[in-house]
C-alpha cells in the first residue's frame, strides 16, 4: 500500500515536469516557424520586401559591377530584423538592423556576385534595394575616400545643424559639447552631451558603417555616416533620433562644440 502511494507521488511531479516541457517545446516552434505576410519583388534591379509579419530567413543575389550605387531604404517597425549584404570574396559591406538609418546608398567597388542576407523575427517593416547602374562619367565624377581622410577629431559642422534642436535632443549638449573621434584602427567614437557611443566601422566608398554600443543604456547601435564635400569642406552626415546631424573634421575652438 505504501508502495502505491510512493508511485503516486513520484508520478505527479513527473507529469507536471512534462507538461512544461512540452508547453515550452511548443512555444519555441511555434515562436520560430517561418512566416511571411506581405509582398516580394525580386529582379536584377531590385530587392523589396514589405512585411507585413515576417518570421525566418531569405537570401537574394545580385550580379554588380564597380560603380554601380545600391540605394536602400531599410526600416523596422516592429520585432526584429536583421540585413546583412555581403561582397563576392565574403566580407561584410554592410550589416544593421533598419532602428538607426533607414535610407542610405552603397558603391559597389569591384565586379562580382552580392548576396543580400534577411533574418527576421515576429518583424513588421520593409527593405528596399535599388540598383542603379551608373555610366562611366557617373563613375568618375562619384565621391570615394579613405580612411586617411577620416582619421582624426570631428564635430558638429557650424550652420549645418540646428543648434535649438541639438541642445533640446541631447542633454548637456550646450555644457559638455560633442566630438567625435575615428582611427585607422577601425574605432570609432563620439558624443554629443550625456549621449554617444563607440565601436569599430566599415568603410565602402563614401559611406562608414559603424556598429557601436551606446553609452547611456549599453545597447547595439547601427549607424551610417556619408561622406560629402560642400565649399571645399569634408563633412560626414548621418541619421540619429530621428534627424540629421552633420559632422566637419578637425577640433573646435574649445573642443566643446559650436
Amino acid at each position: 500500500m505504501d508502495g502505491n502511494k510512493y508511485r503516486k507521488r513520484w508520478w505527479i511531479p513527473f507529469t507536471v515536469v512534462l507538461f512544461f516541457c512540452v508547453a515550452f517545446c511548443s512555444f519555441v516552434a511555434w515562436y520560430c516557424v517561418p512566416t511571411f505576410n506581405g509582398s516580394v519583388i525580386k529582379n536584377e534591379d531590385a530587392y523589396k520586401l514589405e512585411i507585413k509579419a515576417m518570421t525566418g530567413t531569405d537570401l537574394y543575389t545580385m550580379e554588380l559591377k564597380e560603380g554601380d550605387v545600391l540605394q536602400i531604404q531599410f526600416e523596422t517597425e516592429k520585432g526584429s530584423m536583421y540585413m546583412e549584404i555581403k561582397a563576392p570574396d565574403g566580407s561584410s559591406i554592410y550589416r544593421g538592423n533598419g532602428k538607426a538609418t533607414k535610407g542610405f546608398s552603397l558603391e559597389i567597388q569591384k565586379d562580382g556576385v552580392y548576396t543580400i542576407a534577411v533574418e527576421a523575427r515576429r518583424a513588421k517593416g520593409n527593405i528596399c534595394v535599388d540598383l542603379q547602374k551608373v555610366t562611366e562619367s557617373d563613375v568618375d565624377a562619384a565621391m570615394t575616400v579613405t580612411v586617411e581622410e577620416l582619421i582624426g577629431p570631428w564635430h558638429l559642422a557650424k550652420g549645418e545643424n540646428d543648434d535649438t534642436v541639438v541642445n533640446e535632443t541631447f542633454p548637456g549638449a550646450m555644457e559638455f559639447g560633442n566630438s567625435m573621434e575615428i582611427t585607422s584602427a577601425g574605432n570609432i567614437s563620439w558624443y554629443i552631451g550625456a549621449d554617444g557611443g563607440s565601436g569599430s566601422y566599415l568603410l565602402n566608398g563614401n559611406i562608414l558603417t559603424a556598429d557601436m554600443i551606446s553609452d547611456i543604456d549599453g545597447t547595439a547601435i547601427t549607424m551610417e555616416f556619408t561622406a560629402n564635400e560642400k565649399d571645399g569642406q569634408l563633412l560626414l552626415t548621418t541619421e540619429y533620433k530621428n534627424m540629421t546631424l552633420c559632422w566637419s573634421w578637425g577640433e573646435t575652438e574649445t573642443g566643446k562644440g559650436e
